[in-house]
């Protein structure tokens, strides 16, 4: 039985982590006016409106939430744990929350990418079937990605042992 608590663990030195908590932060920002940008440029622009930007839109607002939850979180990291800023059951909900966000954004970045390989193989291979791919079934796509996430990625929110976000 290991009974080495927290405190017993190597810490990163203070100059360390504020390097690494600056350069999250910075590419927390970065990622979120990135894909803000394309996704008001997306809604402000009708010739944009293809089958493949609706599913990059879709990667756009994946990527929002995932800057929006994890890059904050990751950042903090290590000063919660250390000055305890936040504890106990409070600290276990704001871990799996950020857990399960980033694996909703993941799951939902990879199924936009086959499903962007697979309409790109249909417009390749067979070019008169691609006009088959109407609003409602793009609806019916990019819908199915966050659904399909919210439910593989849901035992993320069941109690899992002693788990740091």
């Amino acid at each position: 039985m290991n009974n080495s608590s927290i405190d017993d663990l190597p810490k990163c030195p203070q100059v360390a982590s504020a390097v690494i908590a600056s350069y999250i932060s910075f590419l927390s920002i970065a990622s979120f006016l990135g894909n803000s940008m394309i996704i008001i440029t997306f809604l402000k622009t009708s010739t944009l409106r293809t089958s493949v930007n609706y599913l990059i839109v879709n990667m756009a607002i994946s990527d929002l939430i995932s800057a929006a939850t994890n890059w904050p979180l990751a950042s903090t990291e290590g000063l919660l744990s250390t000055t305890l800023v936040i504890g106990g059951s409070t600290a276990t909900i704001v871990c799996k929350i950020g857990l399960y966000s980033r694996a909703i954004s993941q799951a939902v970045s990879v199924e936009s990418l086959l499903l962007i390989v697979v309409e790109r193989y249909i417009a390749i291979v067979r070019p008169f079937q691609s006009v088959l791919i109407t609003r409602r079934l793009r609806i019916t796509l990019v819908s199915s990605t966050w659904t399909f996430a919210l439910l593989v990625t849901f035992s993320l929110c069941l109690d899992q042992p002693n788990h740091r976000g």
